[in-house]
């Protein structure tokens, strides 16, 4: 499986000098929001900001109650003091979180607060009420302080984005997931260009770049003509664009050493329970898809229950559900007639002892099985593991049967891929009888 640390690392954008730190922000940062009870204060930030060619939107407190946000700002800008008659604990009770909750609809998206003030030694007084908040409203990506005095008495505000960046720096995790949006929205779009542009005909463009979405969509899995009828062919078309898109992003992106500079301590090495749940989120979010599945179409990849009688497993844990994966090779589903290719398995929670966990791993692990373990299935930690020993051809009609078999998620392209291949390599072995003395017990 993928460690955090290795998947920061692939993905980390391009973020190697100062400079390019500030293009790619700006690039980035197109609509900004300013909540200040000073116009005077905050007329300067917004003409540099308009400028850059930025967006912004600029209320009072009393304006900003009666404002909704319906799109995304990726910066808002709030002052602490909105009330000078109130505490800074007040302001920030009374004021800026009922407008923040107010303001921000739950699909606002990511945004980095920015406390625009000159009362700095708060900044982590508002970051511990605000983390009370979650689920009123969309929590900000970071929090940070600027002190407003300092652009004011400079009289400019050209160094603001590098003040923002510098803070920034000291929250990698914070600074990489905003950068890694930016290189998203750059891979759009020329992954979108380099599609239409294989078409430059306006006329045509819609008959035969359709057709290449069809094209690429039946590509994806391979489904024969014959499945057609009632799958959603869409869902795969959008897959394939995933897969271009990453092709893209990957282009624009290179490793800054800056991230992982010096050794990473695990946070959660006293707490395996807690450890445990954030594998077993990512390994989910990573490898399986649970979400857009077609019960009425046998595909590569797809993991059923078993729901009615099937030939027994030995050595299967008694509390375990009893699953198999459809392994027909890709380049064979195209083809097939009937039947698909499907290989034994089961699910077992996963326990919260350290050393219940050791004895299943031991337990599970042979040259024969494929484990997978943590990893979420319907919102519990699971140990998945198939035994290539129990192969058996079914009858694609037995597999739609849901009284039989019950379709609960597909494993995506690389986990099946992998399992395939060890599948593959178990299935092929030479074998070696070696003669061997008989032992006394």
């Amino acid at each position: 499986m993928l460690k955090i640390t290795e998947l920061l690392r692939l993905l980390l954008p391009c973020v190697s000098h100062k400079q390019n730190k500030k293009i790619m922000m700006l690039d980035y940062i197109d609509r900004i929001v300013i909540v200040d009870d000073s116009k005077e204060e905050s007329y300067a930030l917004e003409t540099m900001l308009r400028n850059q060619d930025i967006d912004v939107c600029s209320y009072t407190p009393d304006e900003a109650r009666k404002v909704q946000l319906k799109k995304n700002r990726q910066l808002l800008f709030f002052d602490l003091s909105m009330d000078d008659g109130k505490s800074i604990t007040e302001n920030i009770s009374t004021i800026l979180r009922p407008v923040l909750s107010h303001m921000l609809p739950q699909n606002f998206g990511a945004y980095g607060l920015i406390l625009w003030t000159r009362h700095i030694e708060h900044v982590k007084q508002v970051r511990e009420k605000i983390q009370n908040d979650k689920g009123k409203y969309p929590l900000p990506l970071f929090i940070l302080g600027m002190d407003k005095l300092v652009y004011i008495t400079k009289g400019n505000y050209n160094s603001l984005f590098d003040d923002i960046i510098y803070q920034l720096q000291s929250n990698k995790a914070a600074f990489f997931f905003f950068n890694w949006r930016n290189v998203v929205y750059s891979g759009v779009d020329k992954t979108v260009s380099d599609i239409y542009n294989m078409e430059p005909e306006y006329d045509k463009q819609e008959t035969n770049l359709t057709y290449l979405l069809y094209k690429m969509a039946q590509n994806y899995t391979g489904i024969p003509d014959k499945e057609l009828p009632g799958y959603n062919l869409t869902l795969d078309a959008y897959k394939s664009f995933d897969e271009l898109l990453y092709s893209d992003l990957i282009s624009l992106i290179r490793e800054d050493s800056s991230l992982f500079n010096d050794s990473v301590e695990n946070p959660w090495k006293d707490d395996i329970k807690h450890s445990i749940d954030i594998y077993a989120k990512l390994n989910s979010k990573l490898f399986i898809d649970n979400t857009n599945l077609a019960p009425n179409a046998v595909m590569p990849g797809n993991v059923y229950r078993i729901e009615g009688d099937f030939p027994p497993m030995a050595d299967a844990p008694k509390k375990g559900e009893r699953i198999v994966i459809e392994l027909t090779p890709p380049c064979d589903f195209s083809h097939k007639k009937v039947s698909s290719r499907v290989v034994t398995g089961f699910i077992l929670d996963c326990p919260e002892s350290e050393e219940r966990i050791n004895t299943y791993c031991k337990s599970f692990k042979s040259d024969s099985r494929y484990l997978i373990w943590p990893i979420a299935v319907n919102g519990k930690n699971k140990f998945v593991c198939f035994d290539f020993r129990y192969v058996y051809g079914l009858d694609d009609c037995a597999l739609k049967d849901a009284s039989k078999f019950k379709l609960i998620f597909k494993v995506k392209h690389r986990l099946f891929a992998d399992i395939l291949q060890k599948f593959s390599s178990h299935a092929a072995r030479l074998g070696l009888a070696i003669v061997q003395p008989e032992l006394s017990k």
